[in-house]
């Protein structure tokens, strides 16, 4: 049996639960910006939320991917304000 894709969960070492994002931040508040690269590239593939964009994008800024951030920061307000009208 599969998870579901929302409810992508990884275990950590204190015997709790992360989600996707949870621990890609915690990877990016360690430095550690191409895990955090890594694990939110396939989230978004699947789960392309404003809100995993928007950390995805934090992780290409911290990574000085410019280009890359201010491409998926324009992707966020754009679909924010078509989801407006």
């Amino acid at each position: 049996m599969f998870p579901e894709r929302s409810a992508r969960r990884h275990v950590n070492f204190s015997g709790g639960a992360m989600t996707t994002q949870e621990l890609a931040r915690h990877y990016l508040e360690q430095g550690k910006t191409l895990r955090a690269a890594g694990l939110m590239i396939n989230l978004v593939e699947t789960e392309p939320t404003s809100e995993n964009l928007e950390l995805l994008a934090d992780v290409f800024l911290r990574q000085g991917l410019l280009d890359d951030a201010k491409e998926l920061y324009l992707r966020i307000v754009t679909e924010g304000l078509k989801r407006s009208d």
